[in-house]
């Protein structure tokens, strides 16, 4: 068995492989099991994933090598992480509003909204880097009303974890930090938190076994198991609010959760589960609004279940001591990507702030072309014509059009015809 760890999606096993190696199937730690590139992951082991024949010894320069990466990426339409920035083109506005935000420390929600190929992905891609570099502990979670719908907390709760980096590299993960935060004499405070403080007793202790790691992750624990339930929204932000309490008082800036295709909370089979994920949804957007009734509100006994009297959320029916937030502010910041609908107009989600995207126009598309040009001229010591690529007709979606240029430069370079 072999095990890898991705910078972005945390750590996983591989299934199989395809492309000859090229890319490989990974089931990671939030259940969700994803086609990798072999070069964008960790191997923890020293197991190969599967039996190679032996190859030569690399014999290219380095920078030819990295330029031959970044165009194989280009033609499954992914821009690598590490060429995010350079390869975002025409979204200037965008970018100048989202760093306001992210400075306003009265702003919690921000919604990105634009059709599908307008980018929003990308640009959440930019903020994770950005946040990073300016001193933020950030998470990455796509919703999948499969795998990881919202009706889930503790799935969702758990690929927040598992994505958790901090550091101007991202090289801190949950572990690392939560080991930060016991050992940290300004952060005390935090021993007193209903959940936390116990873990966390445990690591200054030494007592912390795998059982406590797996609860506090996320993850199926035998230990924790009451807590698996889709009404247990108010246990989950409960921790969120005190890990953002504690990323503050460790020195950062604060924790931001970065959520993709959060129209999914709608794809779902019964009207049940939708209430549930909009309930755990609305919940974060309320405690990153640092929204104080989360503190004190009376909660009242219905046909529904336990529902806050000011809010209308519904609270953990067995653990109704434990509240949506632990302390205000909670220093949570949240950024979704949704497509437009009718969702994005729905409390609470019509008062946060909204960035909304337009498909780029034909001079962006052009300055893209030029980028992977000269990439692909380094990669393959080939320089494409611009009159020879008018002949191709290339598609307006952003992740279509990059696909498409490396494919008519691989059908120019090879001999090939239109």
């Amino acid at each position: 068995m072999q095990y890898v760890e991705h910078p972005r999606y945390g750590r996983g096993v591989v299934i199989e492989s395809r492309y000859n190696g090229l890319e490989l199937r990974i089931k990671f730690e939030d259940g969700i099991t994803r086609w990798i590139r072999r070069e964008f992951v960790r191997f923890l082991s020293k197991a190969p994933v599967l039996e190679k024949c032996k190859r030569a010894k690399l014999t290219m320069p380095a920078g030819k090598f990295r330029a031959v990466g970044i165009i194989e990426a280009l033609r499954m339409g992914v821009v690598p992480l590490g060429q995010i920035e350079e390869f975002t083109v025409g979204r200037e506005d965008e970018l100048g509003r989202i760093k306001d935000w992210l400075d306003n420390p009265q702003a919690g929600t921000l919604q990105i909204v634009g059709e599908y190929g307008t980018g929003k992905t990308h640009l959440l891609n930019c903020i994770y880097l950005l946040a990073l570099r300016e001193g933020w502990a950030v998470s990455y979670v796509g919703l999948d009303h499969m795998e990881n719908p919202p009706y889930r907390p503790r799935s969702v709760y758990g690929s927040i974890i598992n994505s958790f980096r901090f550091g101007e590299k991202g090289e801190g993960d949950f572990r690392k930090f939560l080991q930060k935060i016991a050992m940290n004499k300004n952060t005390h405070e935090i021993l007193e938190h209903p959940l936390l403080g116990k873990i966390l007793r445990k690591i200054r202790e030494d007592e912390v076994d795998e059982d406590d790691w797996e609860w506090i992750e996320g993850k199926l624990s035998k230990r924790y198991q009451k807590y698996n339930h889709s009404t247990s929204a108010s246990i989950y932000c409960n921790i969120l609010s005190g890990i953002g309490w504690a990323a503050k008082k460790l020195g950062l800036k604060g924790f931001l959760v970065l959520f993709d295709e959060a129209e999914n909370v709608d794809l779902v089979q019964y009207r049940n589960q939708f209430k549930k994920g909009w309930n755990f949804l609305s919940g974060l957007v309320l405690l990153s609004n640092n929204t104080k009734s989360l503190l004190w509100e009376d909660i009242l006994y219905t046909s529904s279940g336990y529902i806050g009297e000011e809010t209308r959320l519904q609270y953990y029916g067995f653990r109704t001591d434990i509240r949506f937030a632990w302390r205000i502010p909670s220093n949570l910041k949240l950024v979704f990507a949704f497509t437009p609908g009718d969702l994005v107009n729905e409390p609470p989600f019509d008062s946060v702030e909204r960035v909304e995207l337009e498909h780029l126009r034909a001079h962006h598309f052009n300055e893209l072309l030029e980028k992977i040009k000269t990439i692909y001229k380094e990669a393959y010591d080939f320089e494409v014509a611009n009159e020879e690529l008018r002949k191709f007709e290339f598609p307006p979606h952003t992740r279509s059009f990059i696909k498409a240029c490396v494919e008519a430069m691989d059908i120019l370079r090879l001999g090939g015809t239109r």
